[in-house]
C-alpha cells in the first residue's frame, strides 16, 4: 500500500512514567534524533516527534499509530520498551501497515539480542546522520510481515571530530526538567572504569564536537543554568579542549556546571580559576569509595584541598560516591562516608549502591561468578541492590543509603558544610540543599524498600547470557 506520509515517533520510554517528578535533564539524544531525521525517505514525506515519558506521560502506540517507533532505551526503561514493542505488535500504522520497531541505546547495545526478542533492528553504539537514515530506510520498506531482525552498527573508524546538526529541543517543556539546558561538546574517556560503560561504547580517546557547532549549540540554548554533558569534560592532557569550551562560554556568558575527574582537575591548579572566570557554577566529581582508592581517585586530604580551592574561586562541588565498591567494606560505611563528606564540606552529594550495569566489566564480572541478585532492570538505577556484597546484606544496603541521604542533607550536616564559609556560598549552595532535602524526604515517603524486594526477578532473560558467550 502507497503511503503518502512517513510518521516516526522518538520514545524514551520511563518505568515512572505519569509520577510529578521532574527529570534531571532532557535527553540529547532525542533532540540529535529528532535534528538528524530526514525530510523525506524514497521521496515519501517524514514526520517526527519526540515523546519522553518522563515529562509526557505513558505512550500509546494504538493512539498514535507510527510507522515506524524508535525507542532510545536506557537499563531502568528496558522492562517498559519492550511493554511498548509488545503493543506496537498489535497494532497497524496510520497508514494501516505494519509498525516497525527500532532499537537503540546503551541496554540494546549492551543486549542486543535481548533486544532483539522484541525489536525489528537494533542499533548499536553511535547513531551519526548516515546511519540513522540508513535504519529508517530499512525499518520504512521492510515488509508487512516479519521482517529478518537486524543489528546495525557504525562501521570503521569513528570520527576523530563530530558533525552533526544543532540539537531540536523543540519538543522539550523547560518547566518538565530540573536543569533544562543542556550542552554536547565531546565523547570518549581514558579511564575504562569497570563500573562504567563510556569507554566501551565511545573509545578512550577523547573525540571533540567541531568547535564552530559548539558555538553554533550554545548561541541557540535558552535561559538558565546550561550542563554540559560529556563523559569526561576534561579527558586528556593538557585539556585544549576544556579550555576552548570554556572561552566559548564565556564569549557568551553563560553559567554552566559539568562532570570530570578529580584528579585531573587537583593535578592542574590553573583550571579552577579559569572555570571560574568562563561561568563555572560547579562540578560533579566522583569521589566512589573513601576506603578504596581507585586509579582515577586521589588520596582524603587531596579531596578536601581541591573542594578549598573550587570554594576558593567560587565554584561549588558535588560529590558522588557509590557504596559496596570495596569488598571490605562493612555496616559502618554509610556513617564513615557522610562523616567525611561533612568533613571537606561538599555543598552537594550523591549516594548509590554499586550496580553491575551490562556493558561494564562489573557486570560480566557479577554474571559469572554468580553475584547477581535481582535481574529487574528496573532497579538497575543505583538505588537497590541487585548483586552479593561479602560483608552487606541487602536490607543493610537498603538501609544505609536512605540514612546517607538522610543525613547529608538534615539541617544539621547544610549548616556544618555551608554555614562556616559565609556569603556567595550560602547564597548559591543552600537554596538547592533545601530543596534536595525537601526530595529526599519524599522519596523516603514514597519508597518502601519491602516492596521493591517483592519485585525481585532471580533469573535473567536466557538472551542476557547468550550475550556474553559471544
Amino acid at each position: 500500500m502507497a503511503r503518502d506520509l512517513i510518521r516516526i515517533d522518538y520514545v524514551l520510554p520511563d518505568p515512572k512514567s505519569g509520577s510529578t517528578r521532574k527529570a534531571p535533564i532532557p535527553s540529547l539524544t532525542m533532540a540529535l534524533l529528532l535534528a538528524q531525521t530526514p525530510a523525506a525517505l524514497d521521496g515519501v514525506p517524514v514526520q517526527a516527534s519526540v515523546h519522553a515519558e518522563s515529562a509526557d506521560g505513558p505512550y500509546a502506540p494504538g493512539l498514535r499509530r507510527p510507522d515506524i517507533l524508535c525507542l532510545s532505551v536506557l537499563t531502568t526503561g528496558a522492562p517498559r520498551a519492550y511493554e511498548l514493542a509488545a503493543q506496537a505488535r498489535d497494532c497497524r500504522s496510520h497508514s494501516n501497515g505494519r509498525i516497525g520497531i527500532v532499537m537503540g541505546g546503551i541496554h540494546p547495545t549492551a543486549l542486543p539480542q535481548e533486544a532483539l526478542r522484541y525489536a525489528d533492528a537494533v542499533v548499536c553504539g553511535e547513531t551519526p546522520p548516515d546511519l540513522q537514515r540508513e535504519v529508517l530506510a530499512w525499518a520504512a520498506d521492510a515488509p508487512d510481515g516479519e521482517p529478518q531482525p537486524r543489528r546495525f552498527a557504525l562501521e570503521g573508524p569513528r570520527p576523530e571530530v563530530l558533525q552533526r546538526p544543532c540539537p531540536d529541543f523543540s519538543w522539550m517543556r523547560p518547566r518538565d526538567y530540573i536543569l533544562p539546558q543542556v550542552l554536547h561538546t565531546s565523547v570518549g574517556c581514558p579511564y575504562n572504569c569497570s563500573f562504567c560503560t563510556a569507554t566501551r561504547v565511545y573509545g578512550a580517546r577523547m573525540r571533540p564536537v567541531a568547535y564552530e557547532l559548539i558555538e553554533r549549540d550554545v548561541a541557540a540554548l535558552g535561559r538558565g543554568l546550561v550542563t554540559i554533558i560529556d563523559d569526561n569534560f576534561l579527558a586528556h592532557k593538557p585539556y585544549d579542549h576544556a579550555r576552548k569550551v570554556c572561552a566559548i562560554l564565556l564569549r557568551h556568558q553563560r553559567q554552566w556546571v559539568a562532570e570530570l575527574t578529580a584528579r585531573d582537575l587537583w593535578q592542574d591548579p590553573d583550571l579552577i580559576p579559569l572555570f571560574s572566570a568562563s561561568g563555572c557554577y560547579g562540578v560533579y566529581i566522583g569521589i566512589e569509595s573513601v576506603r578504596e582508592k581507585l586509579p582515577k581517585g586521589l588520596h582524603p586530604h587531596e579531596y578536601k584541598d581541591l573542594v578549598s580551592r573550587c570554594h576558593d574561586s567560587g565554584v561549588l562541588v558535588l560529590g558522588a560516591f557509590v557504596f559496596g565498591v570495596g569488598e571490605e567494606e562493612d555496616e559502618s560505611i554509610f556513617e564513615e562516608t557522610v562523616r567525611f563528606a561533612d568533613t571537606i564540606a561538599l555543598d552537594f552529594a550523591q549516594f548509590s549502591v554499586n550496580t553491575p550495569e551490562p556493558g561494564s566489566r562489573d557486570f560480566e564480572h557479577a554474571v559469572r561468578h554468580q553475584l547477581i541478585t535481582d535481574w529487574n532492570w528496573e532497579h538497575y538505577d543505583g538505588a537497590h541492590p541487585v548483586r552479593k556484597f561479602s560483608r552487606i546484606s541487602a536490607e543493610k544496603m537498603d538501609e544505609g543509603l536512605r540514612n546517607a541521604y538522610r543525613w547529608f542533607y538534615s539541617l544539621g550536616s547544610m549548616r556544618r558544610r555551608l554555614w562556616p564559609l559565609g556569603g556567595w556560598r550560602q547564597a548559591k549552595a543552600w537554596p538547592y540543599n533545601l530543596y534536595l532535602g525537601g526530595t529526599v524526604r519524599l522519596w523516603l515517603r514514597r519508597t518502601d524498600p519491602a516492596e521493591d524486594r517483592a519485585r525481585i526477578l532471580s533469573a535473567p532473560d536466557p538472551a542476557v547470557l547468550d550475550a556474553l558467550d559471544e
